[in-house]
């Protein structure tokens, strides 16, 4: 089951079902991000730039952005011809890094900026994004 939080200008997404709880949105912006907490996620503490690198940072995919206003200067939709690296990690995702608009088959956009991993291995539960069932698997390359 999905849950949003937002603060008017954009949401961020939770599905605890494909969270890894690495801790990487605790460590990156506590004021927003607290498993102390309940609700654990507060909007109203952080700008939200601040709130969108913390979620780029999601490496499982689990927390994105939704845009609830089209922001411009916030996120550009056009094309780039500088030239993007993408890793594959040993026996592990595609590891990427940059600043992509993801839009699945409904229509729905996922912005992630920073550190992306993709599944290689085909099984994860939240694709296209890894949620490490390569190593629950033991997947080789």
């Amino acid at each position: 089951m999905k849950k949003e939080y937002t603060n008017g200008e954009i949401s961020v997404v939770w599905q605890p079902k494909i969270c890894q709880h690495s801790g990487n949105c605790v460590r990156n912006l506590q004021s927003v991000f607290n498993s102390k907490r309940v609700p654990w996620v507060n909007m109203n503490v952080a700008k939200t730039d601040e709130i969108i690198s913390a979620v780029n940072k999601c490496f499982s995919g689990a927390l994105s952005i939704k845009q609830n206003q089209k922001t411009e200067d916030k996120m550009e939709n056009k094309p780039t011809n500088e030239m993007q690296k993408i890793v594959m990690a040993e026996n592990g995702p595609y590891l990427l890094e940059g600043k992509f608009v993801f839009v699945n088959h409904e229509g729905i956009e996922t912005i992630k900026e920073g550190k992306v991993a993709l599944c290689r291995c085909g099984n994860s539960g939240n694709k296209p994004f890894c949620d490490g069932t390569h190593r629950r698997n033991e997947w080789k390359a």
